[in-house]
């Protein structure tokens, strides 16, 4: 964990060391009130067997402990307000690295694999609680211990060095053991719980699918038993720190006992020596509830272990840092785009300067949408050049390429919200008026107003690929990317949009590059310059 905060920057810096100092201070106020409370209670108790209890002045000793319960408990807060604040400082750090980084990794328009989503999930949570769980209590123990060490001191040195070597063994030495053999069993239960989500979530998108094939009962019975034998291996993996910190637990007892003892064989005071014991059972307890939640440890260090890989080996990032003043005219000359590590697309060669409307068309699965993808500057060219206004792409910042080219997908994705906030994502201070302008141009306009304000999801398929063109209009790009914009449409239908379309790009500074299976009709006399896809 520690060498992945060192990579984020060390963020939240001050903010860890004032947490763990309340923790150390929380511990000794703890350890302090106890040792306090039974030297008083022992004193007292003594004074009054003795018959001096008139003469034992117990306000100094009460007021001690009222002081020190006050303390103990406004340090505990204090902690607790600090700790979170600093985990909230770092989640604010990592995640959106995390995201960033891993979106990189899934070039293109694909969406993120529900096994990445985990690891922002999973690893990134089991992060943020390894500090509050198990590094700033860790602090906390050690401190008590100091405190417990000091007052079996007084009793006796050897006392205390024997206490020492027993919280060595059973609180320091059989954890750390445990920690070593646990790392990989949490590294494969995380890696499991991967491939569960991952399985999980493509259950519950193609339900309907599954559930028409009868085989939606069978595919929740085998995620039903996967889930159940993920909780056993979770449960298998915190069993041995259950046990452990009992084991912590019978120590301390074991070691309270044995200060009482050499105290009476050493005739050493009574008080003293029940303070002693108070506070090495209380160091121990702290021990004991620490050993409890160790699996978190093991879990937090797997995890940032496996979030540094894959932030360490993310794909760096593309392009350069020249701002575009224009996307026109694009050129692709020779240009190979990579899918995945093996395979590339193309060559792919054409010219597209404003006014132009141009047509690749070829056969499913070539990688006519992978081109797209390249031109909008979500992915990188392999070979060949590609140049908006003469301007190579690798030199050119990709964020102001989108500023100037818009692309609608052949199947567009929406979040939940309302349809007016899914259609102005691209240009959020679009106007009415745009926007009855972008759905007018599709065709929609009529289907929206008879459908109302909802979310895209009441919309079917052929629908909502007519709004992700009037989202791609409404950003007002100079060139308009569009994949399979007329797939599914009737005749009539299609051509209306083409005219609109057409229509648009000749109202200013602006093109149309467009994908189809087969080379397609005129666009109302319009000209469309069309490369056919190489076999």
């Amino acid at each position: 964990m520690i060498a992945l905060w060192i990579f984020l920057g060390r963020p939240a810096a001050r903010s860890f060391v004032l947490a763990m100092t309340l923790s150390v201070l929380s511990s000794l106020l703890g350890i302090a009130l106890l040792g306090l409370s039974g030297w008083f209670l022992a004193a007292a108790a003594a004074a009054g067997a003795s018959g001096a209890s008139y003469a034992f002045n117990h306000l100094y000793p009460s007021t001690g402990v009222r002081t020190i319960a006050v303390g103990r408990v406004a340090s505990r807060y204090a902690e607790q307000l600090v700790g979170h604040e600093a985990t909230l400082e770092v989640s604010a750090a990592i995640r959106p690295l995390v995201f960033e980084r891993i979106a990189r990794a899934e070039l293109g328009l694909a969406a993120l694999p529900a096994r990445d989503l985990a690891v922002i999930v999973d690893d990134v949570g089991a992060v943020e609680g390894g500090f509050l769980r198990v590094v700033s209590p860790a602090f906390g123990v050690g401190a008590a211990v100091l405190v417990a060490i000091g007052w079996v001191a007084a009793v006796s040195a050897l006392a205390s060095m024997a206490v020492l070597i027993l919280f060595a063994v059973a609180c320091v030495g059989a954890p750390y053991l445990l920690l070593r053999r646990a790392r990989a069993a949490a590294v494969s239960l995380a890696s499991e719980q991967g491939v569960l989500r991952s399985d999980l979530t493509g259950v519950v998108e193609n339900a309907i699918e599954l559930d028409v094939s009868g085989v939606l009962g069978a595919a929740m019975t085998g995620v039903n038993d996967r889930l159940t034998a993920g909780l056993q291996a979770q449960d298998r993996l915190q069993a041995p720190f259950r046990d452990t910190a009992a084991l912590i637990g019978l120590a301390g007892g074991l070691a309270a006992l044995l200060v009482i003892a050499w105290a009476i064989a050493m005739h050493a005071d009574g008080a003293i020596a029940a303070g002693a014991s108070l506070a090495t059972l209380a160091a121990f307890e702290a021990a004991s509830a620490a050993a409890r939640v160790l699996d978190a440890g093991a879990q937090a260090s797997a995890s940032a272990r496996r979030l540094l890989e894959r932030l360490q080996d993310a794909k760096s990032t593309y392009g350069g840092d020249t701002v575009l003043q224009s996307a026109l005219p694009l050129k692709l000359d020779q240009v190979l785009v990579g899918v995945g590590s093996a395979r590339r697309v193309g060559p792919v060669s054409l010219l597209c300067g404003p006014g132009d409307l141009v047509e690749l068309s070829g056969r499913s699965g070539v990688g006519k949408s992978t081109v797209l993808e390249a031109i909008a500057a979500l992915r990188p060219i392999c070979a060949g050049s590609l140049t908006y206004g003469g301007i190579e792409q690798e030199t050119v910042r990709p964020a102001s390429v989108l500023a100037r080219v818009a692309i609608a997908p052949q199947i567009p994705s929406f979040l939940p919200g309302s349809l007016r906030e899914q259609l102005v994502y691209g240009r959020p201070d679009a106007s009415d008026e745009d926007i009855s302008a972008a759905l007018a141009m599709v065709c929609m306009t009529d289907v929206v107003v008879g459908r109302g304000p909802d979310d895209a999801s009441v919309y079917s398929g052929g629908e909502q690929r007519r709004l992700g063109v009037a989202r791609a209009l409404i950003a007002d790009p100079e060139l308009l990317l569009l994949d399979e914009p007329f797939a599914g449409l009737e005749v009539d239908l299609s051509q209306r949009i083409r005219v609109n379309l057409a229509r648009w790009v000749g109202e200013g500074r602006r093109a149309i590059v467009f994908t189809g299976h087969q080379v397609g009709p005129d666009w109302a006399g319009s000209p469309v310059r069309r490369i056919k896809w190489p076999d």
